[in-house]
């Protein structure tokens, strides 16, 4: 009877381990809500640099920055 109550409690202990493993569903939406606050950011990013980038060419900056471009 002792081995068997042994046996259980190892099988007990295996399935805690793995849950331990296992992702917590407030983790999974924690990751959902990282990524689409990450999205949300490199999107913003992107645009500000189209604006500054807009304003650059229309002041004659972008012709330096098309010189600089030549010579890579």
């Amino acid at each position: 009877m002792m081995m068997h109550d042994a046996g259980i409690e190892a099988k007990e202990a295996a399935v805690r381990e793995v849950a331990k493993l296992l992702p917590l569903p407030d983790s999974l939406a924690s990751i959902n809500t990282i990524r689409s606050d990450y999205a949300l950011r490199q999107q913003v990013s992107f645009d500000l640099f189209l604006f500054i980038f807009s304003l650059s060419v229309r002041s004659g900056a972008g012709s330096l920055f098309a010189v600089v471009l030549e010579l890579d």
